[in-house]
């Protein structure tokens, strides 16, 4: 991210303001990746049920994920990719009961 000017107090210009909001932007869209992955790993690694207000949110979600993805010119492909990027990677990171039993086994 570009520096803003710290010479004190001033007017923010449409550059800084410009950099601001792809920053907000890029934020917005690394938390609902998160929470996104989160619920992943919970259904398909853990075979947990969401309920359904995590339904709901899951699905805000992604479809802000998607317009995201879209202003900064990924293709679905792309954001979907970057949904799940991390979810079946995780697998050998977990230590809980299920994962442990399947890397014994060779599950995963």
């Amino acid at each position: 991210m570009a520096e803003l000017n710290s010479d004190g107090p001033r007017d923010l210009t449409t550059q800084d303001l410009a950099t601001l909001k792809h920053y907000i932007r890029r934020v917005r869209l690394a938390q609902h990746l998160v929470v996104v992955r989160g619920y992943a790993r919970r259904v398909i690694l853990h075979g947990e049920t969401l309920t359904p207000d995590e339904e709901l949110d899951k699905a805000r979600r992604i479809r802000e994920c998607m317009e995201l993805g879209s202003s900064f010119e990924l293709s679905e492909k792309e954001v979907v990719s970057l949904l799940y990027k991390e979810v079946f990677g995780h697998v050998k990171k977990c230590n809980c009961p299920t994962c442990q039993a399947q890397q014994g086994s060779g599950q995963v």
